[in-house]
């Protein structure tokens, strides 16, 4: 059957989707080894973006990408300590971001720095090198 990078690439310019929820190896505590790549999916309606255990090697989400994206949530989302992680979306209202500890977070603080409308931040066992700033204060 198709793979799970065959299903995300089949979901280019799909106005219907408004929910995405990658989940890694079927059951709680699981994780997905192999990387896969969710990167140049234009997804104009796409409102929240859920990822648990499923490792990403390559994250784009963009205003041009995904313009109504407002909730983010990841958790344990990628094994590389250099992840290729593109987040810039300034209709963000919610980011939860959980278990992770990869070496370079350039794209954490982009996320923040673009997400003018952020209400709210969570995370759990984030480990930062960095000061955060956030854009919506």
């Amino acid at each position: 059957g198709p793979t799970l990078q065959d299903k995300i690439e089949a979901l280019h310019g799909n106005e219907n989707v408004r929910i995405i929820k990658l989940m890694g190896g079927g059951r709680i505590g699981a994780y997905s080894e192999d990387p896969v790549s969710f990167a140049d999916i234009l997804l104009p309606n796409l409102e929240e973006f859920h990822c648990d255990g499923v490792n990403l090697g390559r994250l784009t989400l963009t205003k041009d990408l995904t313009p109504n994206l407002q909730v983010l949530s990841m958790e344990n989302p990628t094994m590389s300590d250099d992840p290729q992680f593109t987040i810039e979306c300034p209709t963000l209202k919610a980011v939860s971001i959980n278990y992770c500890s990869s070496g370079h977070f350039g794209w954490l603080l982009q996320l923040l720095e673009t997400a003018t409308e952020l209400e709210e931040f969570s995370s759990y066992k984030l480990i930062v090198g960095s000061t955060l700033k956030f854009a919506s204060n």
